[in-house]
């Protein structure tokens, strides 16, 4: 393999070891993740052109910080004018 090719790979592991957390024994896996990704970028690259990269998915990479653009609904008081009236007995 080509000493710049390994460093590449190396680099894209690092990265995604880093994106996940940097768990433990995971290294066999994102050096061949990283690898896939870079053959998978080269090969949609057409001549003459740096390959592309393509956007890492989401499991890999955890969106830390960023929040959707959803309302949210807040939660009642629990007194005052809202408040649901206590239920009566059935006799």
């Amino acid at each position: 393999m080509n000493t710049n090719r390994d460093e590449q790979v190396r680099q894209r592991a690092y990265r995604i070891w880093e994106a996940e957390g940097r768990p433990d024994g995971m290294e066999a896996d994102h050096w061949a993740r990283a690898e896939r990704e870079l053959a998978a970028e080269e090969a949609d690259a057409a001549p003459g052109q740096a390959p592309r990269r393509r956007p890492t998915s989401k499991a890999s990479e955890p969106a830390v910080g960023v929040v959707a653009d959803v309302p949210v609904r807040k939660k009642a008081p629990s007194s005052g004018p809202k408040a649901a009236a206590p239920r009566k007995k059935k006799v």
